[in-house]
Formats: C-alpha cells, structure tokens, sequence
C-alpha cells in the first residue's frame, strides 16, 4: 500500500479511455497496482477499467497527461485495449520512446519526439489491423447515447446477438457494453454537474434513478463522492487561472 504519511494527489478516474502520463522531475509516479501493491513509473499507461487506480506524487505532478480513443490503440499503441484493460503498463513496453531522451528536451520538442514515436507505432506491421466495424458502431451507440441505449438494442444495429456483442466487446475493449454504458453516463453526469447543473437534476438526466444512485456510481468509478469531486474542480480551475 501507499506510504500513509503522504496522500495522493488524487485518484486515477475509471474513464473511457487509455489514459497516458509522463512525469518529469525529481518523482516518479507511485500507482497502486491491480494487487493492492505499489509500483514506480515514469509513463504509466493506465487501460480502461471500473475501479479507480490511486496515484501518488510526491511534491505534485509535473509532467503530461493524455488520452487516446480505446478504438485507437491498436493502431496507436500497437495493441488492442483489452490488452492494458485493469492494469498499469510503461509506455516504453509499447513505443519506442525513452524517458530519459524526453526528460533532458523542452516540451516543445518532448511533443515532437512523442508525435514522432507514436506515428513511427501506427506505421508499423499492425498498421493494417483495425478493429471491427461492429464494434465500432457499438462503442459510437453507447458513447453518442451517453450510456442510455439497451445493449439489446445497439446488438440489434450492429447485426450481432447480444451475447456475441458483449463477448466479442470484451474481447477487444476489456470492458462490456454495461460498463461502457455505466462510464459514459457518469462522464455525461459530470460534464453537467461541471457547468453548474444541480447534482440531482443531473442524476435525472443522465438516467439515474435518483441521487443517491448516481453518486453511489459515481464514489466507485471515481474514488470520491461528488462534492468532493466538484471542489477538486473548482480548486484546480483557480490554480490554473
């Protein structure tokens, strides 16, 4: 477990995505792993999944952070995102960029470096793989919807039985079609509580039953309640103001 004399800056968020970061400075970023243990990393890349991930940095973050399109990864990344779902991967295992060459740039050419890494990954012998049209459509249904279409009815779009969707989803993305539906609802739920929208008038919105059920959702996919959520926002927004 993470030291407790010293508390995370916050939580990894379970998110839509495949979440990149890169820390420079005297810290490497210490991540609770998918065994309750505690590993170092320059460039964490942290796959889709329904928990979230606690991230230590001592003496604050300075680095970057991105994210890419799970239906992106093969071609990005060079693997599909069930490969990284529910774990923490180095992005050097990945592409072919060292932390040390980066740490010794400025950003301008960090970017380039990065840019140029990436690119050389999706021109590589897995360029030509791409993932299936059909799960393609899903994962546009399920994220355009913001989680509110049936999965019985996006397998009907698609031309699948539901259990050959969720089976071949999974196979692919490491997540079902629920969890998608589950991820894409709360990022909807928060993009509106963010513009100011009441929390329980934002719960109704998104599909919750009521309050209480979106925030329970929301304290597990995100490691924290929503009001705890919302003053992190506001507080970062002021720092960068």
């Amino acid at each position: 477990m993470l030291d407790p004399s010293w508390a995370p800056e916050h939580y990894g968020a379970s998110r839509p995505s495949v979440t990149v970061s890169i820390a420079f400075g005297d810290h490497a970023l210490d991540v609770e792993t998918e065994d309750r243990a505690v590993a170092s990393f320059w460039m964490p890349v942290g796959g889709l999944r329904m928990t979230p991930v606690r991230i230590g940095q001592r003496n604050g973050f300075h680095g970057l952070q991105f994210r890419i399109n799970p239906l992106a990864a093969r071609r990005v990344l060079g693997v599909p995102a069930a490969a990284l779902a529910g774990a923490v991967t180095d992005l050097n295992d990945l592409v072919m960029v060292q932390h040390e060459q980066l740490a010794e740039l400025d950003w301008p050419q960090r970017f380039a470096i990065l840019e140029d890494s990436l690119i050389r990954t999706a021109a590589g012998d897995h360029a030509d793989v791409d993932t299936d049209p059909e799960l393609v459509q899903a994962w546009s249904l399920i994220m355009t919807s913001h989680g509110r279409v049936r999965i019985a009815t996006c397998a009907d779009q698609v031309g699948w039985s539901r259990r050959r969707l969720s089976g071949r989803f999974k196979s692919e993305f490491g997540i079902s079609p629920k969890d998608l539906a589950r991820l894409a609802r709360l990022r909807r739920c928060q993009s509106l509580a963010a513009q100011g929208l009441p929390l329980a008038e934002a719960a109704v919105r998104c599909g919750f039953a009521d309050q209480p059920h979106m925030t329970r959702d929301w304290s597990a996919l995100n490691g924290e309640t929503p009001a705890s959520w919302l003053r992190n926002q506001n507080r970062r927004a002021h720092q960068m103001s």
